[in-house]
Protein backbone atom coordinates (compact mmCIF):
# COMPACT_ATOMS: atom_id res chain seq x y z
CA UNK A 1 0.00 0.00 0.00
CA UNK A 2 2.82 2.45 0.36
CA UNK A 3 0.55 4.31 2.93
CA UNK A 4 -1.60 5.39 0.05
CA UNK A 5 -5.21 5.00 1.49
CA UNK A 6 -7.02 6.22 -1.27
CA UNK A 7 -9.77 4.27 -2.96
CA UNK A 8 -11.89 4.65 -6.15
CA UNK A 9 -14.81 3.65 -4.73
CA UNK A 10 -16.31 2.12 -1.62
CA UNK A 11 -15.29 -1.33 -0.11
CA UNK A 12 -12.46 -1.31 -2.04
CA UNK A 13 -9.73 -0.98 0.67
CA UNK A 14 -10.38 -1.94 4.47
CA UNK A 15 -7.83 -1.00 6.90
CA UNK A 16 -8.14 -2.51 10.63
CA UNK A 17 -6.95 -1.71 13.98
CA UNK A 18 -7.08 -2.15 17.72
CA UNK A 19 -7.02 -0.14 20.45
CA UNK A 20 -7.06 -0.95 24.49
CA UNK A 21 -10.12 0.84 26.03
CA UNK A 22 -10.14 0.63 29.93
CA UNK A 23 -12.62 0.62 32.76
CA UNK A 24 -13.66 -0.13 36.29
CA UNK A 25 -13.95 -3.81 35.33
CA UNK A 26 -10.81 -4.32 33.40
CA UNK A 27 -9.47 -3.40 30.09
CA UNK A 28 -11.31 -4.45 26.33
CA UNK A 29 -10.09 -4.16 23.28
CA UNK A 30 -12.13 -2.23 20.40
CA UNK A 31 -11.27 -3.38 17.08
CA UNK A 32 -12.56 -1.36 13.77
CA UNK A 33 -12.77 -1.43 9.99
CA UNK A 34 -12.37 1.76 8.31
CA UNK A 35 -13.45 2.45 4.32
CA UNK A 36 -10.46 3.82 2.71
CA UNK A 37 -13.10 5.47 0.18
CA UNK A 38 -14.89 8.10 2.61
CA UNK A 39 -13.97 7.32 5.84
CA UNK A 40 -16.54 5.56 7.46
CA UNK A 41 -16.08 2.99 10.16
CA UNK A 42 -17.91 0.12 8.97
CA UNK A 43 -17.44 -2.90 11.41
CA UNK A 44 -15.32 -4.67 13.84
CA UNK A 45 -12.01 -6.98 13.17
CA UNK A 46 -9.46 -8.63 15.38
CA UNK A 47 -6.53 -9.57 13.60
CA UNK A 48 -2.79 -9.04 13.07
CA UNK A 49 -2.70 -5.31 11.54
CA UNK A 50 -0.21 -4.65 8.88
CA UNK A 51 -0.06 -1.22 7.36
CA UNK A 52 -2.75 0.19 9.33
CA UNK A 53 -2.33 4.37 9.71
CA UNK A 54 -5.63 5.07 8.18
CA UNK A 55 -7.60 3.43 10.93
CA UNK A 56 -4.94 4.43 13.92
CA UNK A 57 -6.02 8.09 13.05
CA UNK A 58 -9.87 7.07 13.72
CA UNK A 59 -8.73 5.73 16.71
CA UNK A 60 -6.25 8.92 17.88
CA UNK A 61 -9.88 10.91 17.09
CA UNK A 62 -12.39 8.68 19.26
CA UNK A 63 -9.30 8.86 21.70
CA UNK A 64 -9.67 12.42 21.53
CA UNK A 65 -13.07 13.05 21.42
CA UNK A 66 -15.33 10.70 23.91
CA UNK A 67 -12.25 8.44 25.67
CA UNK A 68 -10.27 10.67 27.17
CA UNK A 69 -12.91 12.79 28.38
CA UNK A 70 -14.21 9.86 30.63
CA UNK A 71 -14.02 6.79 32.48
CA UNK A 72 -16.42 4.57 32.46
CA UNK A 73 -17.74 1.58 35.42
CA UNK A 74 -18.67 -0.95 32.99
CA UNK A 75 -17.21 -3.11 29.45
CA UNK A 76 -20.99 -2.76 28.19
CA UNK A 77 -21.32 1.38 29.39
CA UNK A 78 -18.21 2.03 27.37
CA UNK A 79 -19.01 -0.36 24.58
CA UNK A 80 -22.57 1.12 24.10
CA UNK A 81 -21.02 4.76 24.23
CA UNK A 82 -18.29 4.29 21.52
CA UNK A 83 -20.28 2.56 19.38
CA UNK A 84 -23.06 5.45 19.36
CA UNK A 85 -20.22 7.68 18.84
CA UNK A 86 -19.42 5.67 15.81
CA UNK A 87 -22.79 4.94 14.35
CA UNK A 88 -24.45 8.43 15.72
CA UNK A 89 -21.83 11.11 15.30
CA UNK A 90 -18.67 9.58 13.18
CA UNK A 91 -19.87 8.37 10.59
CA UNK A 92 -23.20 10.44 10.43
CA UNK A 93 -22.31 13.91 11.53
CA UNK A 94 -18.96 14.77 11.69
CA UNK A 95 -17.19 16.38 8.44
CA UNK A 96 -13.76 15.95 7.29
CA UNK A 97 -11.48 18.07 4.91
CA UNK A 98 -10.57 15.42 2.87
CA UNK A 99 -13.82 14.46 2.12
CA UNK A 100 -15.09 18.19 0.81
CA UNK A 101 -16.45 19.26 4.35
CA UNK A 102 -18.89 16.06 4.54
CA UNK A 103 -19.72 13.29 6.96
CA UNK A 104 -18.57 9.67 5.36
CA UNK A 105 -22.04 8.40 4.92
CA UNK A 106 -22.97 12.05 3.31
CA UNK A 107 -19.65 11.13 1.31
CA UNK A 108 -21.14 7.87 0.23
CA UNK A 109 -24.66 9.24 -0.54
CA UNK A 110 -23.53 11.75 -2.79
CA UNK A 111 -21.31 8.97 -5.07
CA UNK A 112 -24.07 6.93 -5.29
CA UNK A 113 -26.45 9.97 -6.44
CA UNK A 114 -23.64 10.47 -9.36
CA UNK A 115 -23.52 6.92 -10.17
CA UNK A 116 -27.51 6.67 -10.26
CA UNK A 117 -27.44 9.74 -12.48
CA UNK A 118 -24.36 8.75 -14.77
CA UNK A 119 -26.50 5.42 -14.96
CA UNK A 120 -30.02 6.82 -15.82
CA UNK A 121 -28.66 9.54 -18.25
CA UNK A 122 -29.62 8.83 -22.03
CA UNK A 123 -26.71 8.84 -24.26
CA UNK A 124 -26.72 11.99 -26.91
CA UNK A 125 -28.62 11.51 -29.92
CA UNK A 126 -25.08 12.46 -31.93
CA UNK A 127 -23.19 10.21 -30.07
CA UNK A 128 -24.71 7.12 -32.36
CA UNK A 129 -23.70 9.09 -35.31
Amino acid sequence: MNRDFTAPAPDRLWVADAARIRTGEGAFWLAAVRDAFSDPIVGRQTGDSHDNALVENSFSRLKIEPVHRRSWRTRDEAENELFACIDGFYNTERIQKDLGQLSPDEHEAARHTTQADLATTPASPTAAR
